[in-house]
């Protein structure tokens, strides 16, 4: 309830400190279903055949989670206009159909090997729910960029940077100053992404188009059922559903996959001095530098912490015998998180013992705990507690065991069954990690004979209805496979 309380806020934050998202230069809409033309089909081959970047993005039903769109982008390489396609997935064309054939053939083209996929995440991770419907293979790794991963480390660069290859009225647009009166939901900059990058944390796309293009994209409608036919022309589409809703939704699905693609453009003519580098390739060069400056700008900082810590602590023991009066000074706190952190990383040996240690060094005898090692620490502390301590440990290990031994016995037969079907089942789902599809109206064994006689060892054939699943072994073997098998071999 806090989350979603805190995402309304953030909602009605940005929407009252900037303009909403509108894509700023020209761009065309086209839908991909059962009722898509020849026509845009073939107007959709030409333009592939003179893109090589593309960006994704897709959406699944609300609750059930099942994919249900499919938002892509044709990355332009001048200042033409961006070619926008939603997929409705659940309303396709027959995969028997010519026209279901002649989509594949585009999505084959989209996903080449020598294409660039861009996405606000994992592309691979994205596309995967879709390969049940056969439209396209998964691209190639080397070429699926996670614009997200790299987007703080080059946002980082970016802030310190003196120079752009943008001219002076980008300039002037892009320099943001934080309000005074709620720093909590917009902080400055270089504080904010510096808190992204020491916890890892990672960039919304909604933060990132507000703090570089410095527009609001409305993330309302992200919770929806989305398989409900957005295109009007679809005959068997949600008709409880108004218009002006499936308008915003349109919106939304488009403004989504469209800032994205703007941001990937700002980052690329913003940050590129190299020449003659193509936007996926200057992609490779950043993902190669991000793990690099994060992991630097991590450690600077944890060495920055260790070592005020621990002049603290000297400083500490340096005024041991000094007498404070109740007010003056006080002993650091062993509930401090920062405090308890350097101990715990001083020795890994006890924690108990450090923790005593430590105590000894405001008495009268001067111990530094940072050089004793770990037979020193035990010798410090009392034989009863260490000898307590382990005996505790002992008793405490026993009686799990003895629990664990007791809810095994106590098992009847019918959950000892029930347990078992489930971890089948498990392993059963695993086999079907990396899956191919294909109608059939064949048994399995004359299916396992098939793709022996292709020399294609499966993990599992598994016949739903009409449709055959097979399990392959990895994600190179499936896309390989994918194009060895035609659709109808086992029809």
């Amino acid at each position: 309830m806090n989350r979603r309380k805190g995402k309304a806020e953030k909602e009605t934050f940005y929407s009252s400190l900037f303009r909403s998202y509108t894509y700023p230069g020209h761009f065309v809409l086209y839908f991909i279903n059962e009722c898509t033309t020849v026509q845009e089909t073939n107007e959709l081959l030409f333009a592939v055949k003179n893109t090589t970047n593309f960006c994704i993005d897709t959406e699944g039903d609300q609750f059930t989670n099942r994919p249900a769109l499919m938002q892509l982008a044709f990355i332009p390489s001048d200042n033409e206009q961006v070619v926008v396609l939603l997929v409705e997935v659940r309303f396709l064309p027959t995969i028997t159909s010519q026209r279901f054939l002649d989509l594949q053939k585009l999505f084959q083209h989209i996903f080449c090997d020598g294409n660039h996929i861009f996405c606000w995440g994992d592309p691979l991770e994205e596309l995967k729910p879709l390969l049940q419907f056969s439209l396209f293979s998964l691209p190639n790794i080397e070429h699926s960029h996670n614009v997200q991963g790299v987007f703080s480390s080059w946002f980082n660069s970016w802030l310190h940077s003196k120079t752009t290859a943008v001219d002076d009225a980008v300039d002037d647009r892009l320099e943001i100053h934080a309000p005074d009166y709620d720093p909590m939901l917009f902080l400055p900059p270089h504080i904010f992404n510096e808190q992204k990058m020491i916890t890892r944390a990672l960039w919304s796309l909604q933060d990132a188009v507000a703090y570089v293009l410095e527009r609001y994209l409305s993330k309302r409608e992200t919770l929806q059922k989305w398989s409900i036919g957005l295109d009007y022309r679809l005959s068997n589409q949600d008709s409880r559903l108004s218009l002006h809703h499936r308008n915003n939704m349109i919106s939304y699905a488009t403004n989504d996959v469209l800032s994205l693609t703007q941001l990937i453009l700002f980052m690329y003519n913003s940050s590129n001095f190299i020449p003659h580098l193509a936007i996926g390739e200057y992609f490779i060069l950043l993902k190669s530098k991000c793990m690099f400056s994060i992991s630097s700008l991590v450690k600077q900082k944890d060495q920055g912490r260790t070592q005020f810590v621990l002049s603290d602590l000297e400083s500490d023991c340096d005024e041991e015998l000094a007498v404070h009066g109740s007010n003056e000074r006080q002993v650091p706190s062993f509930s401090s998180p920062l405090m308890f952190s350097v101990l715990a990383t001083t020795s890994t040996f006890n924690d108990l013992a450090t923790v005593d240690v430590h105590r000894q060094c405001f008495s009268t005898t001067r111990v530094d705990p940072i050089s004793l090692s770990p037979q020193m620490l035990i010798e410090q502390v009392p034989a009863t507690v260490v000898s307590s301590q382990s005996t505790d440990h002992c008793h405490f290990d026993v009686a799990i065991t003895r629990k664990k031994r007791q809810q095994k016995n106590r098992r009847s037969t019918k959950a000892r069954k029930r347990r078992n079907q489930k971890t089948s089942s498990r392993h059963r789902r695993n086999r079907y990690q990396f899956v191919i599809q294909r109608e059939s109206n064949l048994d399995v064994t004359t299916v396992k004979n098939i793709l022996r006689q292709l020399q294609i060892k499966p993990t599992n054939v598994n016949p739903v209805h009409s449709i055959m699943f097979i399990g392959i072994k990895s994600h190179r073997e499936q896309q390989y496979y994918e194009q060895l098998l035609p659709f109808d071999i086992f029809l």
